[in-house]
């Protein structure tokens, strides 16, 4: 099955420009590879205020998502030392 990638808007305004291009494409080239695929296998379940999210690890990178159906929703991307403090309060009601 095939998944199709979406992206929440905040992490296009804020968080794709803030992320070096070299990064990007390492970034990039993960999702298109790993989340299109078979998304639950190749993340790994957050806990505590992010249950029900997965992550994807991209090197010191770190891309939170939700599947739902066959679509894939991407809610931030981030580096590994901030994104988990990052993505609670951006996802929290």
């Amino acid at each position: 099955m095939a998944y199709s990638i979406f992206f929440d808007d905040k992490v296009i305004k804020e968080d794709l420009p803030s992320i070096p291009k070299a990064n990007k494409e390492q970034i990039r080239k993960a999702i298109a590879e790993r989340l299109t695929t078979n998304p639950e296998e190749h993340g790994k379940p957050l806990r505590q205020k992010l249950k029900g999210y997965l992550k994807l690890r991209a090197d010191d990178w770190r891309v939170i998502y939700k599947v739902k159906d066959s679509n894939v929703i991407v809610y931030a991307i981030g580096i590994r030392r901030d994104i988990y403090k990052f993505a609670t309060k951006r996802l929290s009601p």
